[in-house]
């Protein structure tokens, strides 16, 4: 990938922020079993939410492999995504998820559904207050 194609993917991310959300670095650590198996380890972030109707996000991106974290206690149900190139997953219902809708991390060990079938995701993330 090249050098300004990275950079402008980061500088999206970092825009996503809501109006008076906080940003937060995170270390995620993830294994995800089935078609799309994967180990995935790293530097991601937590987008968090001023407003209850907007779900506060933990992310990380690495190649083709994206993690999301839903975190909410308003709106929008705690949910995890995973995509893998064009396929993506998602789970039904939060059960096997606990993610603090402040950014102080998150543990996840549940089913995610896709087109492609079916994989099991588990990990954690692990968040500290940006300087």
């Amino acid at each position: 990938m090249p050098a300004d194609s990275a950079s402008s993917e980061k500088s999206a991310e970092s825009s996503a922020a809501p109006v008076g959300g906080q940003l937060k670095a995170c270390d995620f650590r993830a294994t995800v079993k089935g078609r799309d198996a994967a180990e995935l380890e790293g530097e991601g972030q937590f987008v968090g939410s001023s407003d209850a109707s907007q779900p506060s996000l933990y992310i990380f991106v690495a190649g083709k492999d994206r993690l999301t974290v839903l975190a909410s206690d308003g709106e929008f149900p705690t949910a995890v995504t995973y995509s893998h190139g064009k396929r993506s997953y998602s789970t039904r219902g939060d059960d096997g998820i606990d993610a603090d809708t402040d950014g102080d991390g998150a543990t996840f060990d549940a089913s995610a559904f896709g087109l492609a079938g079916e994989v099991e995701v588990s990990g954690a993330v692990d968040c500290e207050k940006q300087k």
